[in-house]
């Protein structure tokens, strides 16, 4: 509860402008881009939970995220209700958008800012985010961001590139550790509004306050290389697969040795 009334201090501030901002550009743009649903899969192994998500969840509707975690709280408590095993550990794949145009807002809150009450919308919308992504951080199994390029891996070679925005790094942070593929970004920068919360909190604990300042403040996407030097990142691979070992503990034996 401390630390989400912490982020909703700190997250509410700059949001406040950067959406009064963005919805008066907007206007004088056109109409805003429709939200789109969100795609997920989820895929069961033995060893291992992969949910693949798209990382363009700022034209996602958040309950439609909040609702995808919830269901997965769920599977996970259902399969240890009836006895059967649970996953070494959860991988959550986040695909990076090919777009490298600045970090968006997301467009509900746009549209939230062309209503009444405003600064209510922001306070639950911004509550459900926090909440959703504490569902995340407390499953009950280790949990991996395994940050892709676009265009994958094929042939024991890397393709494509592209950029993990701001909410999806968000979600990122709540998990335990993040691998990422060589040749994706990752865009600290705190343009959009989303990114002041709890990810301003996790991303210090891992690179120290002085360079997460940096990377917030800064515009210029970080590169696997310089997130694993800094420490954003545990491992940067082609695969999200960490080592399991075959003797540890279930629900504890995600190692990256």
């Amino acid at each position: 509860a401390d630390a989400i009334g912490h982020s909703l201090a700190v997250s509410s501030l700059g949001i406040v402008d950067a959406v009064g901002r963005a919805a008066g550009l907007a206007g004088r743009a056109g109409p805003l881009p429709d939200l789109q649903p969100l795609c997920f899969q989820l895929r069961r192994a033995p060893e291992a939970w992969t949910l693949d998500l798209s990382s363009r969840l700022e034209r996602t509707p958040l309950d439609e995220l909040d609702a995808c975690m919830r269901q997965l709280n769920q599977a996970l408590a259902a399969s240890a209700a009836g006895g059967g095993p649970l996953p070494r550990c959860l991988v959550l794949q986040l695909v990076a958008d090919r777009d490298d145009a600045p970090p968006a807002l997301p467009v509900q809150l746009t549209r939230m800012h062309e209503g009444t009450e405003w600064n209510m919308k922001l306070l639950q919308w911004l509550t459900k985010l926090e909440k959703m992504l504490t569902t995340l951080a407390t499953l009950p199994i280790p949990t991996l961001a395994f940050l892709a390029t676009s265009g994958g891996t094929t042939g024991g070679g890397t393709m494509g590139g592209g950029t993990i925005g701001a909410l999806a790094l968000q979600v990122a942070f709540a998990c335990d550790v993040r691998v990422a593929m060589p040749g994706v970004r990752l865009n600290f920068g705190a343009a959009s509004g989303v990114l002041p919360g709890s990810l301003a909190f996790r991303l210090a604990k891992h690179v120290g306050a002085g360079v997460a300042m940096s990377m917030l403040s800064l515009e210029a996407p970080v590169g696997s290389d310089e997130a694993l030097r800094t420490g954003a990142v545990q491992r940067v691979s082609d695969t999200p697969h960490p080592l399991l070992r075959a003797d540890a503990p279930q629900g504890a034996a995600l190692s990256l040795a």
